[in-house]
């Protein structure tokens, strides 16, 4: 079974994994054990999105295991992509509730982009690709 025998073709997906955080109190063998369970999710998240061509995965600075708590702009930001990438792709019309969204700083840190009533045409990279 491969990814092409589950591709989502064209389709927009972003997957969102929350970054990887180092347990202060825990052994070296403990913080290893860790990474390499982080590293592998994060590799099943790179396998989800490559199975569509517009398929991105992002790495989402600060949060835990609840991004949508954590980082709540973030998820909003990348419903918000995927949806103006298939009102493009459809020629529908701009919302014009629009709304400010997180933008990324290069180094994975989130900054917040004020509120606008006029929706954003620009496609915002959320955060970084890890």
């Amino acid at each position: 079974e491969t990814a092409a025998d589950h591709s989502l073709g064209n389709t927009p997906l972003i997957v969102l994994t929350a970054a990887q955080t180092p347990d202060e109190h825990a052994t070296p063998g403990q913080r290893a054990a860790a990474t390499r369970l982080w590293q592998s999710w994060k590799a099943g998240h790179d396998r989800l999105a490559a199975r569509s061509t517009r398929g991105r995965s992002l790495v989402v600075a600060d949060t835990g295991h609840f991004i949508q708590i954590d980082q709540p702009r973030a998820v909003i930001a990348a419903i918000a992509d995927v949806v103006g990438t298939i009102s493009d792709a459809a020629g529908w019309p701009s919302s014009p509730s629009g709304g400010g969204v997180g933008q990324a700083d290069g180094g994975g840190a989130t900054t917040r982009a004020p509120a606008s009533p006029a929706r954003n045409t620009q496609r915002p990279s959320l955060l970084h690709r890890g």
